[in-house]
């Protein structure tokens, strides 16, 4: 009796997508920065310590957190990316663990 056997591939298949970093910024002074926080673990730790750095030596820069609801790996809301893109001239994410 012959039998036929399917072999299938646990591996997925690579997506590779182009992108292109943001231009940097020539100076951050009288720079508003949005730093984004994903609620992993050490996240909020991690962005005070980059707004605090971002603050030293009184420069002038604005910094404000937005938080994700959860920590799932769903992405922020639109709406407030969008909001970062309309009102402030760089953005921070940071991923904790």
């Amino acid at each position: 009796m012959a039998s036929t056997v399917r072999l299938v591939s646990p591996v997925a298949r690579s997506i590779v997508q182009e992108s292109r970093t943001a231009p940097r910024l020539a100076a951050l002074d009288g720079r508003a920065v949005a730093l984004l926080d994903n609620m992993k673990s050490n996240a909020d730790v991690l962005l005070e310590r980059i707004a605090a750095n971002l603050r030293r030596d009184d420069r002038d820069i604005e910094t404000q957190r937005f938080r994700k609801p959860t920590t799932s790996a769903t992405p922020f809301e639109p709406a407030v990316l969008d909001s970062v893109r309309q009102h402030f001239d760089a953005a921070i994410a940071a991923v904790g663990d």
